[in-house]
C-alpha cells in the first residue's frame, strides 16, 4: 500500500468515527500523517474526558493499526 493510499484509508476511517465521537458531544481534526504518526487535535466535548485515552490511543490507533498498518501510532494535541 502506497503512504497516499494509506493516507486516504486514514481520512476514511477518521470520517466514520467523527460520526460516534460527535455524538457525544465531542470533535475532532485529522492534523497529518507522518512517518506512521497521525495527528489529531481534539475538539468540544473530547478535551478533558476522562476516556480520552480509551477513545483514541486503544480505540482510533488499534483500527488504524487493523485496517491500515500495524507499526501506525496516535498523537493527540490538546
Amino acid at each position: 500500500m502506497t503512504e497516499q493510499e494509506k493516507l486516504e484509508q486514514i481520512l476514511e476511517i477518521i470520517d466514520t468515527l467523527k460520526l460516534y465521537i460527535q455524538q457525544d458531544g465531542g470533535e475532532f481534526a485529522f492534523v497529518s500523517y507522518e512517518n506512521n504518526v497521525v495527528t489529531i487535535q481534539l475538539k468540544g466535548a473530547c478535551v478533558g474526558c476522562a476516556s480520552v485515552d480509551m477513545t483514541y490511543e486503544n480505540g482510533l490507533q488499534e483500527l488504524l493499526k487493523d485496517e491500515v498498518d500495524p507499526n501506525i501510532k496516535v498523537n493527540l494535541i490538546y
